[in-house]
């Protein structure tokens, strides 16, 4: 499935897009030659296909966790408004 330029005869060469027509089409065929290798791996190593793409979404979810500020959880939330309370409770609810 390799994309064909129609544009071959020498008058269209020297045109301005040529150049950029010639460079799409070339990566669409370097494109589709990669997708079909590709699909290839994917049906002779499906384990493994997958093993890749779950490693690659550690490896991403981990950076992306270490790249955010670490925001106090509920919890510890809580517990710092705890100790800002009074202390004038009664003895027997301090216990």
């Amino acid at each position: 499935m390799a994309y064909t330029s129609s544009y071959t005869d020498p008058q269209h060469r020297s045109q301005p897009g040529s150049e950029a027509m010639d460079l799409g089409a070339r990566a669409w065929d370097r494109a589709a030659t990669a997708g079909e290798a590709a699909r290839e791996s994917v049906k002779e190593h499906p384990i493994v296909t997958v093993a890749v793409i779950a490693g690659l979404a550690f490896a991403i979810g981990a950076l992306w966790k270490i790249g955010r500020p670490r925001q106090p959880s509920r919890v510890e939330a809580l517990l710092s408004r705890l100790a800002e309370l009074p202390t004038d409770l009664p003895r027997r609810w301090r216990s």
